[in-house]
């Protein structure tokens, strides 16, 4: 653990820390380091014995960590299934203030246990809550959750903040005006998405003295496009089409794909851009003598920026499932809700990085022409 400078230990939300968000993703994030103990509750922490085991494993990582002669810091992300379940099925008896100081006494009681084995320890709180009604286990409405969590989150700063033990949370930044979580900051219903991570990494950075940073913060990659704002029959030149359109404005459209037995049927495939669906740029593509596997793909380079993609055959309609269309594009193509405090934190991390001398306005340069081949496999 020599490399690592953030050593991640809590219930499945900890997946967050991996990069990847999924309880198999490999950690992917240089500098962090993640262990997800899967429905544990800071209930349970203080009980040797419980149905997640939370406290023997937690307890395992921090004492590995220690013998390891890591210098980093462990930072634990327990609290999401206690506000979410637990601490709403309380509420009738002990009141809310009550139910949510009962789960936090327990948890600084093993936080403080855990100083005592190794010395750097911060606290992440939990996310805003899981989106209803998707989780049976969840008590209570939305704005009621993320109640408990503002609270529970509080509480933990307020009694923590003596001995400079420090809390960081992106909750608030999670939820809605109406008090309700934002949806398009979750990869599921229950876990944040990674459009979060730059925002997180921003405060744990200022919170730690840490300087941990995403990889290739903003890479232009290739993407498959799987979201679209339409897809539609659309009658234009005399011909019936189908229609894509491309949601968050015009994109950069490298190819389309079809399998090689589909564009063997179709014999000719006739495709037209527009940025403004006023002018159009046609192409026809025909099958010609080329042979391909049945099940292999055929690419046919586009390269031209459009926000409308029309697709057409003499032999008959297309249909979507036919095509695959593609994109160069960022992480924030792949994640477009990011909140604002997210991008504001990229923006700081790329002149940090790229330690620009002035902040310009220039017209991005057009990416590498798409591939030559037709025929070439995706990986």
């Amino acid at each position: 653990m020599h490399d690592t400078q953030l050593f991640v230990i809590g219930d499945s939300q900890t997946n967050f820390w991996n990069g990847t968000g999924h309880q198999d993703g490999h950690d992917e994030i240089p500098g962090i380091r993640s262990h997800s103990i899967a429905g544990a509750l800071a209930y349970s922490l203080v009980k040797d014995t419980s149905i997640t085991d939370a406290r023997l494993l937690a307890m395992a990582s921090v004492c590995t960590a220690a013998s390891e002669d890591f210098r980093g810091w462990i930072m634990f992300n327990f609290g999401a299934n206690d506000c979410n379940g637990w601490i709403w099925r309380h509420v009738p008896r002990l009141g809310i203030e009550e139910a949510v100081r009962v789960v936090v006494d327990r948890y600084i009681s093993f936080i403080y246990e855990m100083r005592e084995i190794y010395p750097k320890i911060a606290i992440f709180g939990p996310p805003a809550s899981t989106k209803s009604p998707y989780f049976l286990g969840d008590v209570g409405t939305e704005p009621e959750r993320n109640l408990l969590i503002l609270l529970f989150t509080s509480m933990l700063k307020a009694r923590l903040a003596a001995d400079n033990i420090p809390v960081i949370s992106i909750a608030r930044t999670m939820i809605a005006p109406d008090g309700t979580s934002r949806e398009d900051l979750y990869w599921d219903s229950n876990h944040a998405s990674q459009a979060m991570m730059p925002y997180a990494l921003q405060l744990v950075n200022q919170a730690l003295g840490l300087q941990l940073t995403l990889p290739n913060i903003v890479p232009i990659n290739e993407y498959r496009i799987r979201n679209f704002e339409a897809v539609e029959i659309h009658e234009a030149f005399d011909k019936t089409w189908l229609r894509f359109v491309i949601p968050q404005g015009s994109q950069y459209i490298s190819e389309i794909g079809l399998y090689a037995d589909t564009f063997a049927e179709l014999e000719q495939v006739e495709i037209a851009t527009s940025l403004d669906r006023r002018t159009y740029i046609a192409s026809s593509y025909n099958f010609s003598d080329h042979q391909a596997t049945a099940r292999q793909r055929i690419y046919l380079p586009i390269g031209r920026y459009a926000r409308n993609v029309l697709v057409h055959s003499p032999v008959r309609p297309i249909e979507a499932n036919d095509v695959e269309l593609f994109k160069y594009g960022s992480p924030i193509s792949e994640f477009p809700n990011y909140c604002r405090e997210s991008l504001f934190a990229l923006h700081d991390q790329i002149l940090q990085r790229s330690n620009l001398p002035v902040i310009a306005e220039e017209f991005c340069a057009t990416p590498a022409a798409p591939r030559a081949s037709l025929y070439e496999r995706r990986v």
